[in-house]
């Protein structure tokens, strides 16, 4: 019985370290073509990997800060924002898009396929949820919303 309730507390553990993240194209080849179904990535804890809708498997590491920091808005998005996608989350969410991500953990993600597409992407968690959203963009130009 005592192997069971371990069994179970493991499973429930692990389950838990996993999440399914949802990326909607928004702009690019993908979304020209009509292909706006959404990828599903999977989110360990020890990285990303997901299949693209060309079938190329990428796999990728990613790092978080808790309480960082950084706001843009009104498609000035360069104040303390360290990555180059910064502009791209006003293309996705729109010039108006106002961010300030105090409280929240931000992220950052590379994946890298293997037939040699490079996806990155920024995203923000709302702490103990797990939720969040981001901006991922790929070196074939495609641009991501992302949902988890």
């Amino acid at each position: 019985m005592k192997r069971l309730y371990i069994l179970c507390i493991a499973l429930i553990f692990v389950q838990g370290c996993t999440r399914t993240v949802n990326c909607y194209p928004v702009r690019g080849p993908l979304y020209d073509s009509g292909k706006i179904q959404p990828i599903q990535a999977k989110f360990f804890d020890t990285g990303f990997e997901l299949v693209t809708a060309w079938g190329e498997k990428c796999v990728g590491e990613y790092s978080m800060a808790r309480n960082d920091s950084w706001s843009f808005g009104f498609g000035s998005a360069n104040a303390v924002n360290t990555s180059n996608l910064g502009t791209l989350w006003t293309t996705v969410y729109g010039n108006n898009f106002t961010l300030n991500t105090s409280g929240t953990n931000t992220g950052m993600a590379t994946l890298i396929g293997d037939q040699g597409t490079v996806i990155e992407a920024e995203f923000i968690s709302g702490g103990i949820s797990g939720h969040g959203f981001g901006v991922a963009k790929d070196n074939r130009g495609n641009y991501y919303r992302i949902h988890f």
